[in-house]
């Protein structure tokens, strides 16, 4: 949770802050936030678009959600 603080307030100051977008999509994946988290890794993809660890991160949020099971939201014990 403190990261997930730590990037919401880096991205505060400044809203297009890659790592920050990043970080904080990641923590939500871990939360089990599935939907937030890919909406922040599209943008951090936006700025960054071949990062590949961004990139496997939203594949991952995006397989789960074509699941559409919400108790497969939380991470799995694959990339996060």
């Amino acid at each position: 949770e403190k990261s997930l603080a730590d990037c919401e307030a880096a991205l505060r100051l400044n809203p297009r802050h890659y790592g920050a977008l990043q970080g904080k999509g990641v923590c939500l994946i871990k939360q089990g936030k599935v939907e937030d988290a890919a909406r922040v890794l599209r943008a951090a993809l936006k700025i960054s678009p071949h990062d590949p660890l961004t990139r496997q991160a939203l594949n991952q949020c995006e397989e789960l959600l074509r699941t559409d099971k919400p108790e497969t939201h939380k991470a799995s014990s694959g990339l996060i």
